[in-house]
């Protein structure tokens, strides 16, 4: 110890906690949930009414996005930033191997919800699930 104030250091005994047993949770209750699908599908009519079809993309790809996040336990950016080959539709597998903990990087059960968004997500052209406009 750099200045003899004690024998030992009681710090060095201490474990860092792993994040490879975390626990996801849904931070969203079924209302909260419920009006934000509401919020966006409400938007989306609107966009539609008036014929904006690009912020009509927009919406999409963010309702998407929510019910990839909310359904598999993802973080937007490992959404955004994942390839089309990583999603497995027929084994019913989702691929994160780009997360921000070692515990975000694992194989994922697709939901049936999850199934819907990306069934249609892969039929467009490209490498990415969500593909960027720039």
């Amino acid at each position: 110890m750099k200045h003899n104030w004690g024998q030992r250091n009681p710090v060095r005994e201490v474990e860092i906690p792993s994040d490879r047993d975390a626990t996801r949770c849904n931070v969203l209750s079924p209302a909260d949930e419920m009006r934000y699908f509401g919020a966006i599908d409400a938007l989306v009519a609107e966009k539609i009414a008036s014929q904006r079809t690009k912020e009509l993309r927009a919406l999409q790809d963010i309702r998407d996005l929510l019910v990839l996040m909310l359904n598999q336990g993802c973080r937007p950016e490992e959404l955004r930033e994942l390839p089309q080959y990583q999603v497995n539709l027929e084994r019913g597998l989702l691929t994160i191997q780009r997360g921000k903990s070692s515990a975000a990087r694992q194989v994922l059960p697709i939901t049936d919800a999850s199934r819907d968004v990306l069934a249609r997500r892969l039929q467009t052209p490209g490498i990415w699930v969500f593909p960027s406009q720039k």
